[in-house]
């Protein structure tokens, strides 16, 4: 019962989500179409991943980590409530907008570091993978599904609806987590931060099978950035669809996500592991590379498609494996560890794509992506497979 709790609330800040994965771009669009200050977007909402998780994974392992998710809700409220205005008074800018998405992406981090440490001691650990795979989808049916059709069109009738709306789904999501996640006992620890900061580095730098997994994971999620931090430029003038359109047209490519996360949990029993992860990454790449040279919005869509379906599997695939292989003790500072390294790369990616877009042109960047996550696949999926065999093994 308080799984579904969990659930619900989870899919209610992720439809509000959706409202603003549509909106600051084309607040965005509406200042620049430079894609360099476009890639900026990406980068701003990933940088604090990059700077905090190391420390936010600390402090979920320090503090009560439901009160902790509540308040990253609140912070995020308290954001979005502002940048409303700021919309409303005609006082948005570039740099306001990156500033609130900045904000919002540190209280993301805060939010997914103590939450998915709080899942393994809600299932079972054969549970984790369709566990994992719901809550997945309720992030994807709000984020990427639901919330990007709504915040196209509310978009065109007023700019400033799709922040006010993810401002109430956080504060009505943080009051559903008071019931949902279990009460956690901080660990009583008299050493300071830095001292458990550097005990969960160690953890993860010694342990082979969760530093291949997080190299491999980080370089997929580079490659996703970069072909996709260009989307809302590849979508508006490569494919020419409005601002409505565009918005439907992340709702319905979102259906391979959906299509993944519902699946996951029966995929991952069926194939492994190791095959889920190997696989997910080379149907990722299939996707990137048939974007790169259709002018069709119909096969655009069915390749973005297929990409969700894969990042939406291997996601679900690696998190239940991290949660398997990690102390609980350590689970906010070792999965934050792993963050640390995937996100790193998202802003570095998403700066790259900018750079290739500018000089050679949109569809050069997602023939780049492809290209690489092809070529990472090829080298390391032997010795990641068999850690994974060796470790499942016992």
């Amino acid at each position: 019962m308080k799984f579904w709790q969990l659930w619900a609330a989870a899919g209610i800040s992720s439809l509000g989500d959706g409202l603003v994965l549509v909106g600051f771009p084309l607040v965005a669009v509406s200042f620049t179409h430079n894609p360099l200050l476009i890639a900026d977007v990406a980068i701003a909402g990933r940088l604090p991943a990059l700077l905090f998780s190391i420390p936010a994974g600390a402090l979920a392992d320090r503090v009560e980590r439901r009160r902790l998710a509540m308040a990253a809700n609140a912070v995020r409220a308290v954001a979005l409530a502002g940048f409303t205005a700021a919309v409303v008074a005609g006082a948005d800018s570039l740099p306001v907008i990156y500033a609130a998405i900045f904000v919002l992406g540190t209280g993301d981090m805060v939010f997914d570091t103590a939450v998915q440490a709080c899942v393994p001691s809600m299932v079972a650990p054969e549970a984790l993978p369709p566990a994992n795979g719901y809550l997945t989808l309720a992030e994807v049916s709000g984020e990427q599904f639901v919330g990007p059709a709504i915040g196209g069109l509310v978009y065109s009738a007023a700019a400033s609806a799709p922040f006010a709306g993810d401002a109430i789904s956080f504060v009505v999501s943080a009051a559903m987590l008071h019931r949902a996640l279990p009460e956690s006992t901080p660990r009583g620890d008299s050493r300071g931060l830095l001292s458990q900061v550097a005990e969960g580095l160690r953890w993860f730098l010694t342990n082979r099978l969760l530093r291949l997994l997080a190299l491999v994971v980080a370089s997929l999620a580079f490659c996703q950035a970069m072909a996709l931090s260009m989307l809302v430029l590849y979508g508006t003038r490569d494919l020419h669809l409005g601002r409505a359109g565009y918005g439907v047209f992340l709702a319905v490519t979102a259906v391979g996500n959906l299509a993944g996360a519902l699946g996951a949990g029966r995929v991952h029993a069926r194939l492994g592991t190791s095959r889920c992860i190997v696989g997910a990454a080379g149907a990722a790449a299939a996707g990137y590379l048939v974007m790169a040279v259709t002018h069709s919005v119909v096969v655009a869509g069915a390749a973005l498609t297929l990409e969700g379906v894969a990042v939406a599997v291997g996601n679900v695939t690696t998190l239940s494996l991290r949660q398997r292989v990690i102390p609980s003790a350590l689970l906010g500072r070792v999965g934050s560890a792993f963050r640390m390294l995937l996100y790193g790369l998202v802003p570095v990616g998403a700066l790259i794509g900018g750079l290739i877009s500018s000089a050679v042109g949109l569809r050069a960047a997602f023939v780049t992506a492809g290209a690489v996550q092809v070529a990472v696949v090829g080298v390391a999926a032997p010795a990641l497979v068999s850690r994974v065999h060796k470790f499942e093994a016992g």
